[in-house]
């Protein structure tokens, strides 16, 4: 089996944390490299942001990424993407001439991957399979009614692709309910299944020492980490710091904020949400107390993850959360905000705490309750670990395998009938 996979807005091999590498990142390129491993020949395209990139990149044992050129060889905010699709779409199937018996099924990453695939699949007659990661009407639901809503050409795209494809991918039971009722996509071609971990490399390390190795020693540590964007609710954790420090000027807290280049190098959306979170910073008094550590690779978290006390993810919408299950695995409890799929993610009280989404008088409530009863932090955190063990990248794998299996032995005519 051969799968064209499409993430046209960012490469799998990306720096996490900067402009728009995040979680859909480490889960495009681990599967991609657990289904190589299967047997199962995966090619992702990605459009071309570096001229001096090479077309074809090897990253795993049948798997490759290919650089497409759409639109200038630099990089280009993913709200300007959608002119340069159809020379994106083209250049996919020019390369698709080079391969053998072609490809056997498509599986696009975003609405903007959707809409390639969707002409992919029609021209090759093959499944189109999708996951969208975000969604529009979710987001623009979510976020405080000052913030600039996403607009009704990504809204429209993303319901036209939940009619057309073949399979959808849901990575909670939370997201996939948002696709039924926000934009009524057929239950049955639904399927839920989540994104993994790489058990090997999260898991819980020595606190002290990594406090230590960080420059943290005698320091009560929360972390947040993720992409600078407004739906990630940066804002309530900054103030919920205000309100510790408030409480308790002696409490030595440090907010490690990882991800989001720590310079603004490009004017972006990322680039603008950390010029006004450094401005919240210096509003709120928390110069000494917040650090910008700037973005890391996968190897480099499991050091902040275990020198945290509390990872907090205040977001106001998570399709799944997988910083939050990072975090567990690597023993470290959680406070989150009760929305999408960290309900499903997060045992409440068990492995860390849900809280109302945009409190941060709670999220403040819940972080001091875990620094002050190291036996609660204990127990949730074991917790976490037994919970996070249950999510293995090969699991994940098998299931999105079995899904493409089972869209391969049918004809096309009747899925898209059906």
């Amino acid at each position: 089996m051969r799968v064209a996979v499409l993430s046209v807005h960012t490469s799998p091999l990306a720096r996490l944390g900067s402009h728009d590498s995040g979680g859909m990142n480490v889960y495009v390129r681990r599967l991609s490299e657990e289904l190589g491993r299967f047997g199962v020949a995966v090619d992702v395209f990605t459009r071309r942001s570096d001229g001096h990139a090479p077309t074809v990149v090897d990253f795993g044992p049948n798997a490759r990424l290919i650089h497409v050129k759409a639109g200038p060889a630099r990089y280009v905010s993913k709200r300007d993407l959608l002119d340069y699709l159809p020379e994106f779409v083209s250049g996919v199937k020019r390369f698709g001439e080079s391969v053998p018996d072609g490809y056997d099924l498509v599986h696009g990453h975003y609405y903007l991957s959707g809409w390639a695939g969707a002409v992919l699949a029609h021209c090759w007659q093959v499944p189109h399979v999708q996951s969208f990661h975000t969604l529009a009407r979710v987001k623009n639901s979510a976020l405080p009614g000052a913030i600039a809503p996403e607009g009704a050409e990504r809204i429209d795209i993303e319901a036209k692709v939940m009619a057309s494809a073949d399979r959808i991918i849901a990575t909670s039971p939370s997201d996939r309910q948002d696709m039924i009722r926000h934009y009524g996509a057929a239950p049955q071609r639904v399927s839920v299944i989540p994104p993994g971990l790489d058990l090997g490399l999260f898991h819980p390390l020595d606190r002290d020492a990594t406090k230590r190795a960080l420059g943290l020693e005698g320091c009560r540590v929360v972390l947040f980490v993720g992409r600078m964007d407004r739906i990630k609710g940066l804002e309530t954790l900054l103030r919920a710091a205000r309100e510790l420090l408030s409480a308790d000027a002696a409490l030595q807290l440090r907010v490690l904020i990882v991800g989001g280049d720590r310079q603004v190098r490009v004017v972006d959306d990322a680039s603008r949400e950390l010029t006004r979170i450094r401005a919240l910073v210096r509003e709120l008094g928390l110069l000494k107390t917040v650090k910008f550590v700037g973005p890391k690779e996968q190897h480099e978290l499991p050091a902040y993850y275990s020198a945290a006390d509390v990872c907090a993810v205040p977001s106001y919408a998570e399709s799944f959360g997988m910083v939050a299950l990072e975090a567990m695995a690597c023993g470290t409890p959680v406070v989150a905000s009760r929305v999408g799929g960290l309900i499903s993610t997060i045992v409440d009280g068990e492995t860390g705490f849900l809280v109302s989404s945009h409190n941060p008088p709670e999220f403040a409530r819940r972080v001091r309750q875990i620094l002050d009863d190291p036996g609660l932090q204990a127990r949730l955190g074991k917790a976490g670990v037994e919970v996070a063990a249950g999510y293995r990248w090969p699991n994940v794998a098998r299931q999105l395998e079995a899904a493409y299996r089972s869209l391969i032995s049918l004809p096309v005519i009747s899925q898209r009938a059906s």
